[in-house]
This record gives structure tokens, sequence and C-alpha cells, in this order.
């Protein structure tokens, strides 16, 4: 990304209204906490499914609850979610009102379309930078994507500060296109360069679904040492389980174990990776979403 880019990308900062909410009902999970002690963070990437298609039990309105539920149970304490339509945000946000959030539309106009929103605890986050940019030639132009796909894809980011540590730490939240090959390599790229290139020399979480595995040759872009002093960023699963990348997270609510494992975690070299999980759980022989969401427990700092 040349630099004249990212300094336009960097006045376009977006942010998110708390939207009005109604009340739904769902199953009441008994509430735990993050297993994350206090220097450490319990982040997970979670595509819930866009909620205007499906029939039957896919129906948003038949899955809401398990997704709440599920996030309810786990307390994470950053989410990435992934095709989040702000309806469906809106849900989410009254019924765990533990979280704040950042979310822009990927379409051309920020309020609307699919989002790749970051969930963070407002009792131990405060949010001091954030923003949006699509994955094409011109990424700081709302809409935009590259020719021949079909869709816009975006990432979101955040800069938090922890409230008692005062240290910051920045979130990517991706959504990659599911067709061409090309397009990922190109929006690998351009999110290398714009984690270099950031403000503040902090150390992050680059989460989402990338709509491929972790040892595509696209998504060694992100991996790989790069001469001048670019660290390689590592996968969390990998790392601690290199033997078992094709236990698979895009399911397609059939509860598949094995499979494509095209969700991920990875953050910076110097970052300790504590543990991470694929949570299965389902709810009466039902799935929440088509992906199941992925976690890990990190030491930034």
């Amino acid at each position: 990304m040349r630099l004249k880019n990212v300094f336009l990308l960097s006045l376009s900062v977006l942010l998110f209204s708390q939207p009005t909410t109604n009340a739904i009902s769902y199953p009441s999970p008994r509430m735990s906490h993050s297993y994350a002690s206090a220097d450490q963070i319990h982040a997970a990437t979670f595509n819930i499914r866009v909620g205007r298609y499906a029939s039957g039990g896919r129906r948003w309105d038949n899955r809401q609850a398990m997704v709440i539920s599920l996030l309810a149970a786990e307390q994470y304490d950053v989410v990435g979610l992934q095709e989040a339509l702000f309806f469906q945000l809106n849900e989410i946000l009254n019924e765990l009102p533990q979280y704040d959030a950042y979310a822009i539309g990927r379409n051309d106009e920020p309020d609307k379309g699919e989002t790749c929103a970051i969930l963070y605890k407002k009792n131990r986050f405060y949010r001091i930078d954030s923003g949006t940019f699509w994955f094409s030639n011109s990424p700081w132009e709302p809409g935009s994507k590259f020719a021949g796909t079909l869709l816009p894809r975006i990432c979101s980011w955040v800069r938090l500060a922890d409230m008692e540590t005062t240290q910051c730490f920045y979130v990517y939240n991706v959504h990659l296109d599911n067709l061409s090959q090309r397009a990922r390599t190109r929006s690998m790229e351009i999110l290398r360069d714009a984690i270099a290139l950031r403000k503040h020399n902090d150390p992050y979480l680059v989460m989402g679904d990338f709509n491929m595995k972790i040892d595509d040759p696209a998504m060694q872009i992100l991996q790989e040492h790069k001469a001048g002093g670019r660290p390689p960023m590592l996968d969390t699963w990998a790392a601690l389980y290199p033997y078992r990348l094709d236990e698979g997270t895009y399911h397609k609510f059939h509860g598949l174990i094995l499979g494509s494992k095209i969700d991920h975690i990875l953050v910076n070299s110097q970052a300790q990776i504590i543990a991470a999980a694929i949570n299965r759980r389902e709810f009466h022989g039902q799935y929440p979403s088509d992906h199941y969401p992925v976690s890990a427990v990190v030491k930034l700092w």
C-alpha cells in the first residue's frame, strides 16, 4: 500500500454509535469469566452467518439465542464477528451489555451491509482509535473492491487501551473473498502493509474468516519474515497444534470436525500463546452458525 493511501486511510476513521435495540429472550447459561489472567487476553473470531438468508433452524431468529448464549458463557475479552448485519449486532449488544463495539458496513454506506464488528469488554478496555479499510486498489474508498470479485471485503480495526495497565494493542478483523485467490493474495499484502505502518508500535491481534487454510500461499504473506525488520506473525492454533491443521472451522451447519480451518487468530511474533481452541458447542443438535468460533488466550506484553 502506498504511503499516500495509508495517510488517507488514517483520515477516514469512522466511529460506531450505539444502536437502538429490542429485547429478546434466550437460554441463560451460568455466566463464566474469561480464563485469561489479568495480563492475558482471551480473544475469539466468529463468523455468525449473515442474518438475511436461510429458512427453518438456520434462520437468524432461530440462531440468535444460541450465538448470544455461547458468547455469554465464554466471556471473551475481545471478539471479532464476521457477516454481522447491524440488526444482529444490535441484538447481541442488547443482551450482552458488558461489551462495546466498533462496526462499519462493507458497502458504500457505512451503516449498511455486512460488518467485521469488533466487540470488547468495556469495563477493561477503552477504544482510543478505530478505522476500516477496503481490500481493493483504493482501500480508503468505501464499497470498493478488486476487479472480478462479487462483493466488497473489509478489515475493521481498533486500538484498545487496558484501563488498569494503560498498555495498548491493536485488533484487526477481516473477512476475505471466498472465490478469488488473486484477491486474497492482494488483500494479505494490503493487510500486512497496513499493520506495518500503524501509528503506534503496539502489539496486535489479527483475526477473521480468511477463507483459506493457514498453509495457503496467501496466508504465508503474513507469516514469512521480510527483509527490513518485518517479523512473521504467528498463528495461535498452528503454534500449539501443528499436527491438527485439518480440524475444520467451516462445518456448513453439519457439525463436521475435519475439513477446512479457514478462521484464524494470528499475533505478533513477540506474543506468548497460552491456549487455543475451536468451540464446537451445539444446542440440542443445532449450531449457532455454519462456522465454529475460534479462540486463543495470549499474552501480548
